[in-house]
């Protein structure tokens, strides 16, 4: 045996060493096994510390591993391990700064744009402000008896990438619909920090996103209408980060039915738009106003003039629907009117409009929200309810976008100055 391997037992208050003898005993021993003496209280006492500091000691690196492990690419980490810092009052190394990032990637398939189903059409919504359900989509499509596929918010640009109701619509099962409203004019969009950080966002949200820049350009009630060349120079620019930051996204053009003369001149181009949108509705009266009836309008001829011109190029997106039951302008319930244009509409995708690949029904009461003239609500009345899921109970309907067949994950390296995101975001259904 070599010297570096004999040790020589050293008494030790910590090992139970006696007060009267000094001999050692077992840490746990009452008395000495020699002289029979009493160990005092405090050797046990320091036994018993010591026992307790060795057990929280390794309690404490056990949860520092698994802190320091499982969050390396959260960007969490760094808080977590700086508050094991301030309990264990040392200072610990810092984690390993992330280097990757996890986006979604679109499934391309010949002949069909991001995201487009071979054939049927996806179930959309907007229920945000529907009071009748609580602004919950999962109450929605409980109360509609049917999924859908989509939900629709409206972001104003220059504010922050909507994260939490994005993982509240992939909690329900669904994809988000962003419309991205410059409503501040186009001179604010810019190729800037807070443009590629939305897109980023977008790109690390756990998913596929649609995004519905600046619709309704058409119309002189938008705040960028006067000028077509400028809008299609914002709309590429829109395209073209995002293509670089965030594949996921799939950028949606949409004007409204009307007028339809100027519509052309706001088209961005084939290779800068994924998917054509229109907005339309079923009004009894416009503008609630009693001399200007509607009641007589066919919603599929609203909807022929952009699917005439785009839907041998694009897929398209009914962006927003709904028929009126309630007419502030007449004062009256309307029930038979909403029921007759949901069926024409509806009804007439699957036989006439075989390119309309995803429809959002806009369910919002604007009169009981003081904003327009109409209840949309779908959800505030049992036969507008039920004709609904009648028109929507076939499998053209589509209730969920398929993951596997549509999209996959993928882990890539951050962009120069980029760092991860702040909480990891990823909710796929």
């Amino acid at each position: 045996m070599s010297e570096a391997s004999i040790t020589t037992p050293v008494p030790s208050i910590a090992r139970g060493g006696c007060p009267r003898c000094g001999s050692l005993n077992p840490r746990d021993a009452g008395a000495c096994r020699h002289c029979l003496a009493p160990l005092a209280p405090s050797v046990r006492s320091a036994q018993r510390r010591s026992s307790s500091q060795r057990l929280a000691g390794l309690a404490l690196g056990v949860v520092l591993a698994v802190l320091l492990v499982g969050t390396a690419t959260r960007g969490w980490g760094a808080q977590a391990v700086a508050g094991v810092r301030r309990l264990a009052g040392k200072s610990l190394p810092e984690p390993p700064a992330p280097t990757t990032r996890q986006i979604t990637i679109p499934i391309r398939r010949e002949g069909l744009a991001k995201y487009e189903p071979r054939s049927g059409c996806y179930l959309g919504a907007f229920v945000l402000h529907d009071r009748h359900v609580s602004g919950s989509m999962r109450i929605f499509e409980q109360r509609i008896g049917k999924g859908h596929a989509s939900y629709l918010t409206y972001v104003g640009y220059g504010t922050p990438f909507p994260m939490e109701w994005v993982r509240q619509v992939r909690a329900a099962g669904g994809v988000p619909n962003i419309a991205f409203e410059p409503n501040g004019g186009l001179g604010k969009v810019q190729d800037d920090e807070y443009l590629r950080g939305f897109a980023r966002a977008a790109a690390e949200s756990g998913g596929p996103v649609f995004l519905r820049f600046a619709s309704e350009m058409n119309g002189n009630w938008t705040n960028y209408h006067h000028n077509p060349q400028k809008y299609r120079y914002k709309f590429r620019l829109i395209h073209r980060v995002f293509a670089e930051e965030a594949p996921n996204v799939a950028t949606v053009w949409t004007p409204y039915c009307v007028p339809k003369r100027n519509i052309d001149e706001y088209y961005p181009g084939d290779e800068h738009v994924d998917w054509v949108g229109v907005n339309l509705y079923s009004v009894h009266h416009h503008d609630g106003r009693e001399d200007r009836p509607a009641f007589h309008e066919d919603p599929t001829e609203l909807l022929r003039g952009v699917y005439d011109r785009y839907a041998d190029r694009k897929p398209i997106q009914i962006s927003e629907y709904a028929a009126t039951h309630y007419c502030l302008a007449c004062n009256q319930y309307v029930d038979d009117f909403a029921i007759e244009k949901a069926r024409q509409l509806y009804r007439a995708l699957p036989r006439r409009f075989p390119k309309v690949k995803m429809i959002y029904w806009f369910s919002w009461d604007t009169v009981a929200g003081k904003k327009a003239e109409n209840n949309y609500a779908i959800t505030d009345d049992p036969r507008i309810r039920d004709a609904y899921y009648d028109l929507i109970s076939s499998d053209y309907f589509r209730p969920r976008f398929e993951r596997k067949y549509h999209w996959t994950e993928e882990t890539v390296p951050l962009a120069p100055g980029q760092s991860a995101p702040v909480v990891s975001p990823h909710s796929t259904p």
